[in-house]
């Protein structure tokens, strides 16, 4: 995917970020919405790095951004008028979520039902379309699931930490708003959910059908295990504001193998955190 010249300056540029052993931690577009330990710092690089050995794609959206170069991460706010707020917003989405975070009152309320998958290679992210009727609900409101992606590596980070991968899973309610449950992936055992569609991801922009059904909620932590939550963005163009952000505090598993194979086909695609301004984040 690369030209060969730019190719070996990319390729050096990740040596470069695995021996500073520094991850940069960065929602998809609402389509159908305490230190860090130096060996899950390192990890965690490892899992970015690791495609570039087997070839490193560049994530890239058909709309005219990508996470590299002339039309990278820091420059989309000047791409075009509608994603200034990119660059303005005050409440900006990813974050990294401190320890201490306020006690939270409500639960989610989640009602997700099975349902037939088309899988797309969207250029800058995998996504999964969902079959309406299967819900979110926060304080009384409730939200439609419309589709779910991933990011590599994690977007949030939790104290510092980032994770090898983060699952976001996009609703959206009748007024509009949108609200996204997060789920962090740290690299170990095999994820059996991803397991089921992982071998069908389209190589280049497109569409693939997923035999049978499948239900999301096999990919979630216990909701026991609690959840952050705050008022943030979406993580791409156009960074639109007042996004309901839940980000779940337990992660799950994701192979090395599954890891490197979405590296392969999209690459690195996840925008650095963003400074709080103040905002308050709540916890179960």
């Amino acid at each position: 995917m690369f030209k060969n010249q730019s190719r070996r300056r990319f390729v050096i540029s990740l040596t470069s970020l695995a021996s500073s052993t520094f991850v940069l931690a960065a929602c998809g577009e609402p389509t159908a919405t305490t230190a860090v330990s130096s060996t899950a710092t390192v990890a965690a690089t490892k899992a970015v790095t690791s495609g570039a050995i087997s070839g490193l794609a560049m994530a890239q959206s058909k709309d005219g951004w990508s996470y590299e170069g002339s039309t990278g991460i820091e420059k989309w706010g000047d791409l075009k008028p509608e994603y200034s707020v990119c660059k303005m917003g005050q409440n900006q989405s990813p974050i990294d979520i401190p320890d201490g975070a306020k006690a939270l009152t409500e639960g989610l309320k989640l009602k997700y039902n099975p349902s037939p998958i088309k899988i797309e290679n969207k250029g800058y992210t995998i996504e999964l379309a969902y079959e309406k009727g299967s819900t979110l609900e926060i304080s009384g409101k409730t939200f439609d699931l419309l589709q779910f992606h991933f990011h590599t590596p994690s977007e949030h980070k939790l104290s510092g930490k980032v994770a090898a991968m983060e699952m976001h899973l996009v609703h959206k309610a009748a007024d509009g708003t949108l609200a996204v449950v997060g789920v962090l992936l740290e690299e170990g055992a095999d994820n059996s959910f991803l397991a089921k569609f992982w071998d069908k991801i389209p190589a280049k922009v497109g569409e693939a059908e997923v035999e049978g059904k499948l239900n999301v909620m096999e990919a979630l932590p216990p909701l026991a295990s609690g959840f952050y939550t705050y008022g943030g963005s979406l993580t791409t163009p156009p960074c639109s504001e007042g996004v309901m952000w839940n980000l779940m505090k337990q992660p799950v598993s994701v192979s090395k193998a599954q890891v490197d194979k979405f590296l392969s086909i999209i690459g690195k695609n996840a925008r650095p955190v963003q400074p709080l301004n103040g905002r308050t984040i709540s916890s179960k």
